[in-house]
């Protein structure tokens, strides 16, 4: 009990530092690459191909990050990614040219696959039945971080365009001394992985390949892929959207993804673990996957703006699924595996991230000029729709095929 008292609060922490610092980077990176190049042209495409770098790295690295932490234990890798993220902020506010900053870019997706030893970290203390509710703070902490973060990076970066990542260098430091003199191992050394670590292990086309072993995690696994497109489509247009339908300004585009930021939190801290103990992990998993179906159809229809709010306690619902799909997850693997599959989940949603803003921009472009008032403008959210349609059906067809299984009632003490 004394290393769960420890653990979750340091991965809290990390979560919410890796979070501020990818927000903290949304309007800090175009003043950076303004440094390097005159060519507004060019200031796109860069801006473009380093957040597709980012995501790139994750894919690649999530699965390695979590096969390694099932080999040598999750403390050990999660204080190198620590260090080397902060290590990896230093060198953004120091890099002399775009070059560099590619290279940063990378870094910092590397180390940011973390996410996946986190989840494992998390499996690893936590009891199965209270594992989606754990996993769901986890996700809201890392929502309210990614929130955090662009109103501080654009505070410091008035100051000075390199002073955002200084400081984030510093939290991360900080952190990673936290982490040093008391973070516990979490996995025992008898129960981790004996399998050599050879670059099939490594592979993330393989280890995503393994997962058909066990067909319940293979289907769940892309049911969440489906549902986490979905919701990028629908990230990297609302900004869009919401300049088109309702014409506000982006102070108010702003204030409405923070209020909406901050139901989607509430949830998941709030209602998940209630829900998964009135319904159960499956249920709760196909009632936020239903809902997410609805909430895309009414948020394309919405055409006054106050709607979006009701719609989005409706969405703030939908986010339950994820979490609790992955508590799911984590009972269906043995203990040497939870980082193997939750970097596979991670490092797969990370290539969905590299992929989705380009859907979503083609998507939207095709119906941009109709009118405000059209149902139409709302296509990109049709599209998330039916992408989490794809994945509810998925969920319901593996939850028929592998029934769960009956929960074993304990002889009480004192009775034979």
């Amino acid at each position: 009990m004394k290393n769960r008292r420890a653990a979750l609060p340091f991965i809290l922490v990390a979560l919410f530092i890796d979070a501020v610092g990818i927000g903290l980077v949304i309007p800090v990176l175009p003043t950076l690459i303004k440094e390097f190049t005159s060519s507004a042209e060019l200031q796109v495409y860069y801006y473009g191909w380093l957040n597709s770098l980012y995501q790139l790295m994750q894919f690649f690295f999530a699965p390695v990050l979590g096969a390694l932490s099932d080999h040598y234990g999750r403390r050990k890798v999660l204080l190198v990614s620590l260090f080397g993220a902060a290590l990896d902020y230093f060198f953004f506010a120091l890099s002399p040219n775009i070059f560099w900053l590619f290279i940063a870019r990378a870094i910092a997706g590397i180390t940011g696959a973390n996410f996946s030893v986190a989840y494992a970290y998390v499996a690893d203390v936590t009891e199965p039945e209270k594992r989606a509710q754990r996993f769901g703070l986890l996700g809201a902490v890392f929502g309210v971080g990614y929130i955090l973060g662009p109103g501080i990076g654009g505070t410091l970066a008035s100051i000075d365009p390199r002073l955002p990542f200084y400081f984030a260098g510093g939290l991360a430091l900080l952190n990673w001394l936290y982490g040093y003199f008391l973070l516990p191992e979490s996995l025992e050394p008898a129960k981790r992985s004996n399998e050599p670590m050879t670059w099939r292990k490594l592979n993330p086309f393989s280890n995503i390949g393994s997962l058909r072993r066990y067909p319940i995690v293979f289907n769940l696994v892309g049911a969440v892929v489906l549902t986490t497109l979905a919701l990028n489509i629908m990230m990297y247009t609302y900004v869009l959207y919401m300049d088109r339908r309702f014409a506000w300004n982006p102070q108010e585009i702003g204030l409405a993804i923070a209020a909406l930021g901050v139901l989607l939190a509430g949830v998941q801290v709030g209602l998940l673990g209630p829900l998964v103990r009135w319904l159960g992990e499956r249920r709760t998993v196909v009632l936020g996957a239903a809902a997410g179906v609805v909430g895309y159809i009414l948020f394309g229809l919405a055409n006054m703006g106050w709607m979006v709010f009701p719609v989005g306690v409706v969405l703030g619902l939908a986010s339950v699924a994820e979490p609790a799909a992955r508590g799911l997850l984590s009972k269906e693997v043995g203990e040497d595996e939870q980082g193997k599959v939750m970097g596979s989940i991670n490092s797969l949603t990370s290539l969905v991230g590299a992929f989705a803003p380009t859907l979503g921009a083609a998507v939207f472009a095709q119906v941009a000029t109709v009118s405000r008032y059209s149902p139409l403008l709302g296509a990109p959210y049709f599209l998330s729709a039916l992408l989490t349609l794809m994945g509810l059906v998925l969920i319901i067809y593996s939850f028929s095929k592998h029934k769960e299984k009956p929960k074993v009632k304990l002889p009480l003490e004192g009775h034979d």
